[in-house]
């Protein structure tokens, strides 16, 4: 069944969730970018466990810095979509 309204879209899961979201080609190409580059560094830093761990580590501190900053501008379109919204049902 299709639904038509984008709010029970939403609601449902059909919309507006990580998982309906599909990558791009040019983020596969990204990814398969940083995936060789951390291949390549990885062989560099094997004789040196220490660098490997930070590395980690710093991989780590940045993805959850990321996911920080996804929520951040995800929450604010929303709340400028309403706006939006707002301002077409003041005409």
């Amino acid at each position: 069944m299709e639904i038509e309204s984008a709010i029970l879209q939403m609601f449902y899961g059909q919309r507006g969730t990580q998982d309906s979201v599909r990558p791009t080609e040019k983020y596969a190409q990204l990814e398969n970018k940083v995936l060789e580059s951390e291949r390549a560094l990885m062989e560099k830093l094997s004789a040196f466990p220490e660098l490997i761990a930070l590395h980690q580590k710093y991989i780590e501190d940045l993805s959850e810095l990321y996911d920080e900053e996804i929520e951040m501008h995800y929450a604010e379109g929303f709340r400028f979509g309403c706006l939006i919204g707002l301002d077409i049902m003041k005409s």
